[in-house]
């Protein structure tokens, strides 16, 4: 980092331990591998405040008793916070947006079984690309960790009950969804696809408002 852009470099001391205590908490919130504990703590603390979406008291959702208590309840808001947006995909209103951000991370996800192949590597779940399906897979995925996820943080923020709504319409669409030949293509390692342009890959790349999925 070029000095000049580094934001950290007027605070003290005790306040850089605490923005690095802060995002190294919210970065280890979005690991898969501790969802369930994270829910469940978080319901948890939902139900023993009485926090309801329709009495609107999220606020309590502070622990205010201590300093130590009010930094762990923020903390703790945070996290799921950025959690619920790393997973957010899902809930976005146009399901054509759905699919295409849908299908850009499988092949993240594909790529990474690649190499764990590569290296005799257990291949990560649903990083197989030979017997992974990306239509098929998003309803379980729907169902036990987005929708339970906002179902809880919408108690806490209202507001974001439309994302919920939307979670539900998509994971119905989900279902019926017939893949496309373009979709198809994720399955095809990046050194194996052949040279095809649809039109609809000719039209993203001459607007530029969204990344191809080639």
């Amino acid at each position: 980092m070029k000095p000049e852009n580094n934001f950290l470099s007027d605070l003290k001391v005790d306040k850089l331990k605490t923005f690095k205590k802060r995002m190294m908490g919210c970065i280890l919130a979005t690991d898969m591998a501790k969802h369930a504990e994270d829910l469940a703590s978080f319901k948890l603390k939902l139900e023993t405040k009485g926090i309801k979406s329709a009495l609107n008291n999220g606020s309590q959702f502070l622990d205010r008793t201590s300093g130590k208590t009010l930094f762990e309840s923020q903390q703790q808001m945070m996290e799921v916070a950025l959690h619920a947006a790393d997973v957010s995909v899902p809930c976005r209103p146009e399901f054509g947006i759905v699919r295409k951000w849908t299908y850009l991370l499988f092949e993240e996800f594909f790529e990474q079984g690649d190499l764990e192949k590569a290296e005799a590597l257990p291949v990560s779940f649903l990083c197989d690309r030979v017997t992974t399906n990306v239509a098929k897979s998003q309803n379980g995925f729907i169902s036990f960790i987005v929708q339970p996820l906002f179902t809880q943080v919408t108690e806490l923020m209202p507001g974001l009950a439309c994302m919920l709504d939307s979670c539900r319409t998509n994971k119905e669409l989900w279902d019926k969804h017939e893949e496309t030949e373009q979709e198809k293509k994720s399955y095809v390692k990046v050194d194996e696809k052949p040279i095809i342009e649809s039109d609809n890959d000719s039209s993203d790349n001459s607007e530029g408002s969204e990344p191809s999925s080639n």
